[in-house]
């Protein structure tokens, strides 16, 4: 089964430009790979080839403040993560949703890490395996929590 996942990247105030990738979406795959690519690279086209995402389609400038909850889970019903890289930040901006696919019928977001680049904590690797693991465990507890209500 794939992981799927969108990465979403800005540099200005222009369009943001959709990259997708088929499998290892999570955290610890294309999320690492961004972030050491990120390291590497202010390029965006280069950031794109490193973590190995595909170029999709723009979207328009006011895109994130209604891109999680309400463009992307139409984008691909099973898309399971989404990324914010923003180059127009004084220094760059990473961030990272965690979408209600599979746990859920109804198509829901939430932010689970982000930083700028600059403050990049050294133990970045380990924090995004936590990530994983907590928004995965917080979307089965909400499905429990859902069953038990729904009695």
């Amino acid at each position: 089964m794939s992981t799927r996942a969108v990465v979403a990247m800005r540099r200005g105030e222009g369009s943001w430009r959709i990259y997708y990738r088929h499998c290892d979406g999570y955290p610890m795959g294309l999320g690492r790979d961004l972030l050491q690519a990120l390291q590497e690279t202010s390029n965006e086209e280069e950031v794109a080839r490193l973590a190995e995402v595909n170029f999709e389609a723009y979207s328009p400038g006011r895109f994130q403040d209604e891109a999680a909850n309400l463009i992307f889970p139409k984008f691909q019903a099973d898309l399971e993560w989404i990324y914010f890289v923003d180059f127009s930040a004084p220094s760059p901006r990473f961030d990272i949703f965690r979408t209600s696919c599979p746990y859920f019928e109804e198509n829901f977001t939430f932010r689970v890490w982000g930083c700028y680049l600059q403050f990049l904590p050294t133990d970045w690797e380990q924090q995004l395996q936590q990530v994983q693991l907590a928004a995965n465990m917080m979307l089965r507890a909400l499905g429990a929590f859902r069953k038990g209500v729904m009695k």
